[in-house]
Formats: C-alpha cells, structure tokens, sequence
C-alpha cells in the first residue's frame, strides 16, 4: 500500500492551460462565480440542513455528446468545492476510453481506477491520491485498459459508489464521466450516484437527445444542467434548443436543478 507522502501529486499549470482549464481561485470575477453558482446547488443537496435527511454527496458530471464541456465542468466544480474551509472533494476519472485527469498532475499517479477494478490487492487508500490543493484528492484511470468502459457497470464499481457514499460521505465526490448518449455504462453508473450534472454546449445539442438522455435517468437522481459555450450577453431563453426551464443564468454558464419524470 502507497502511503500519503508517495501517493501526492501537484496539479500541473502548463499542462492545465494547454487543456484549456482555468484553476478557479478566491478572487470573485467571471469564471469563479460562475462556479459558485453550480456549486452552491449542488452542495445544498450533497449536505442538507436537515440532519434527518440523506448526504447526496455523489455527483456524475456528464454530457449528452464529446466535447460539450464536462472535464472543464467537472474540474472546475472540484476546484472551487475545494476553497471552501469545511470541505473535501474527491474528483474521479470515469471516462474510460478519454481519460484526462493523469494529464493534469505530476508525477503521473501509478495505480487508478482499473487497477482497483482489476486487481484485489490494490485498496480504495492505493487509488485516492493526495494534491497540492488541500481540501482536493483525485482517482485517475490509470494504464490498464483491460475492462474499458465495462468498468462502470461492474459489481466492484457498484459497490465503489455505494462505499464513498457510506464511508466518505463527509466529502463530495465528483464523476468525470462518459457522455450519455451512446454510453450505456454512463447509465449504469448514474443508478448508483445521488447528483448528475448534465453538460450541455450551447447550440449543438438537440432536443430530441436531451429527451433520450433524461429517460436514462433514475428518479431518484437530483438533475441539474449548465449550459456551456455560451456567448457572453446571448439571451439563451430566446436561443436555447431546449424548453427547460430549470436553468438559471449566469455569465457564461446556466445552472439549475429539477426532478425529472
């Protein structure tokens, strides 16, 4: 077993850049409220007032095509849950087949999810690697393709998810996971999280798929959107493929949540 010193990484500032994500810090302009928004939302449903309630502090970060923006979402999310002082957030790479979080830090983490999927010598304390961002720990894929996307709806992630719901629900643990749409491991693991934020790049995705996707949600699930991509000043009520009224509009980014049925 890896301990906390050799389990670090440091999140890596070129290659952030070059990947075209932002390290949202506390000074409050664009970017970084946008993000309070979202984050905000989603942390009133993971950690209810109402201690008699259930913590649905695992959320699926996921999109209805590639390229619609959930990394940047996902990572953007992780890094702000981040600044706040009473809590802690575990960002995990579910995008098999596109993975993208070992690209970010250095050195490049040695064990990951698949390894965990694979091999019963390796424990949840190998895979959760410690950051130069206090409050943030990450999971990575990791080199072994063997399982691919067949990952997702295996009992041992199943019970993955069902253990950072018990043992560590005193943290938020954010999915960066496939999209949706033609992903049928995405849905699978969307049965066991309690949040999923749905991605969606303005003007390019239809309806028609919107609608296909919500059916692959359980009701169970709290559902938010954020519109991504959108110009600066676009009126999206009068532009949005969507008739969905749960969004709320911030600078560049529409966030919501609503019950699907």
């Amino acid at each position: 077993m890896t301990n906390q010193q050799t389990n670090t990484v440091t999140f890596d500032t070129a290659s952030l850049e070059e990947m075209g994500l932002k390290q949202t810090g506390a000074v409050r302009h664009g970017i970084n409220e946008e993000f309070r928004a979202i984050k905000h939302e989603v942390l009133k449903h993971a950690f209810p007032r109402d201690r008699a309630a259930a913590n649905k502090n695992r959320v699926l970060v996921t999109s209805v095509n590639e390229g619609d923006g959930k990394t940047f979402c996902a990572f953007n999310l992780a890094m702000s849950v981040s600044l706040e002082a009473d809590k802690n957030v575990l960002l995990v790479d579910t995008n098999i087949l596109s993975p993208s979080l070992h690209k970010m830090v250095a050195p490049k983490p040695k064990v990951g999810l698949l390894d965990y999927i694979s091999e019963a010598l390796v424990s949840t304390q190998d895979i959760i690697h410690h950051t130069d961002k206090d409050n943030l720990k990450i999971i990575t894929v990791s080199d072994n393709n063997e399982y691919a996307n067949e990952c997702l709806s295996s009992n041992t992630m199943v019970e993955l998810a069902g253990e950072f719901n018990s043992r560590y629900n005193d943290r938020l643990v954010i999915f960066d996971a496939p999209p949706l749409l033609g992903v049928n491991e995405t849905a699978t693991l969307a049965e066991n999280v309690d949040q999923i934020i749905i991605v969606v790049a303005d003007g390019k995705v239809k309806e028609s798929d919107l609608k296909i996707i919500q059916k692959k949600i359980p009701e169970h699930v709290v559902v938010h959107y954020v519109l991504n991509k959108t110009p600066k000043g676009r009126d999206w009520k009068k532009n949005s493929q969507t008739d969905n009224n749960a969004f709320t509009e911030t600078d560049k980014a529409l966030t919501g949540s609503s019950a699907l049925n």
